[in-house]
């Protein structure tokens, strides 16, 4: 088993004080990377799936409950990328769309309660007592100009 080290590094300094940070996330015991590049046409597609350990049928995604860190990264050099993080949750198929602009990343852990539906009916979303979170199911990605992503996914 291999750790993960993700660093994410802030340079700036300002009136000749240093303003930036450093983070870094280390993610243990992680056995599997799965990395793809995609190329990103103006038709929405997935890129990745992910599904519960004991899945059945013919479609196959990656073990949710084995996901320890997932990164999608734009490596255009001028357009942006829709990507869409969606969730079969109990209100209604949800999801979650954000622009990568180029050179953008976004990172995030276990697609497990990963996203909470709003219920717009009964504006649940930010409730304390109504609602439940729900695993995100899977990845879309499109952009009007034509670009390439990377997927990087990290598992038990």
């Amino acid at each position: 088993m291999a750790t993960l080290t993700s660093t994410i590094k802030e340079k700036i300094e300002l009136d000749s004080i240093e303003q930036g940070g450093s983070h870094t996330l280390s993610i243990d015991n992680v056995n599997n990377t799965f990395k793809r590049l995609v190329t990103i046409g103006a038709s929405d597609m997935v890129v990745v799936t992910f599904q519960a350990a004991s899945h059945t049928g013919s479609t196959v995604g990656i073990d949710q409950t084995k996901v320890k860190y997932i990164r999608i990264t734009n490596l255009a050099a001028s357009n942006s990328v829709m990507i869409a993080l969606t969730s079969n949750g109990s209100v209604v198929d949800s999801e979650v769309t954000i622009q990568l602009q180029a050179g953008q990343s976004h990172i995030l852990c276990s697609p497990v309660d990963y996203m909470l539906p709003n219920d717009d009916a009964n504006d649940t979303a930010l409730s304390t007592t109504v609602g439940q979170f729900t695993d995100l199911t899977s990845i879309r990605a499109k952009s009007a100009s034509g670009a390439q992503i990377e997927i990087f996914v990290a598992t038990s």
